[in-house]
């Protein structure tokens, strides 16, 4: 494990203690940054929630809080969904997300809950497919925010349609059903979204550290398969064939095992072919 990886890993155990997320997603940043110095991002964090308590009378109730916060972040400091260039990895980096004040989902509510942390709001995120959003605790529920949709307070029905657009299938949320996201599992979706936009633009070295990554919150036999097939990009022919099988033999029944066999196989057959050429 790299010594990147492993302050990730403290910062995730810290942040399941402590209930932060600000210190465990610039920890994720600086795992593919080495010049990102949390204490000043930490410090804007601050500073918007100075500017929401100062603007409290202590009468709101959920809805006046959340509005305060929408206040300040969406506002006045103009954070926005990046709809434009969605999957840019910055999208996904708390550093850049407070600089330019865009981002995913994910990490504008991490911006949403640390404001709201810091001024004693019970904020949660919830764990929605296709998109994260943010909660206040409430008898029967939450009370939603979409932070993607500028802080705008939404019912489940709402969900439904918003998720059914993105997916382009109908998509069922009832408010009862709505799990709250814990620290390692919004530090899972983030290294997943990640390890996704990584392959996707061929960056393997960086896919690779994800997985790494996400294999320290528990080694899932898909994650060694990933593994196998980013280090076959990477030339690494031996590790990445020792990687598939293994994957073979703890999911013996897997559904892509003949797709997985024929990787193997071509691996091999590559194999000889550069050893000459060394």
């Amino acid at each position: 494990m790299t010594n990147e990886v492993q302050v990730w890993r403290a910062a995730v155990d810290e942040a399941e203690q402590s209930g932060r997320l600000d210190r465990m997603a610039l920890a994720l940043a600086r795992m593919y940054d080495a010049a990102v110095e949390p204490a000043p991002h930490l410090e804007t964090l601050d500073r918007y929630a100075k500017r929401v308590r100062v603007s409290l009378t202590g009468d709101e109730g959920p809805a006046g809080a959340i509005a305060a916060i929408n206040q300040v972040l969406f506002r006045e400091a103009g954070f926005a969904g990046n709809e434009r260039d969605y999957y840019d990895p910055r999208n996904s980096y708390l550093h850049e997300v407070l600089g330019r004040r865009t981002g995913i989902p994910i990490t504008l509510a991490i911006v949403f809950l640390e404001v709201g942390r810091r001024c004693g709001f019970p904020t949660v995120g919830l764990n929605l497919p296709l998109r994260f959003m943010v909660g206040w605790p409430l008898r029967d529920g939450h009370l939603i925010v979409d932070v993607f949709g500028s802080g705008r307070i939404v019912e489940p029905g709402d969900c439904t349609r918003i998720l059914s657009e993105i997916a382009g299938r109908s998509i069922t949320i009832e408010g009862s059903h709505i799990e709250v996201a814990t620290p390692r599992g919004i530090a899972r979706r983030m290294l997943a979204n990640l390890l996704g936009i990584f392959i996707s633009r061929e960056r393997y070295g960086d896919a690779l550290r994800a997985n790494e990554a996400l294999a320290t919150l528990g080694l899932r036999p898909e994650l060694i398969r990933d593994r196998g097939l980013i280090l076959a990009r990477l030339d690494r022919l031996d590790e990445a064939i020792a990687d598939l099988s293994h994957y073979l033999e703890s999911m013996p029944d897997a559904a892509d095992r003949a797709s997985v066999e024929q990787q193997i196989d071509g691996l091999r057959r590559a194999r000889p072919g550069r050893e000459r050429l060394n």
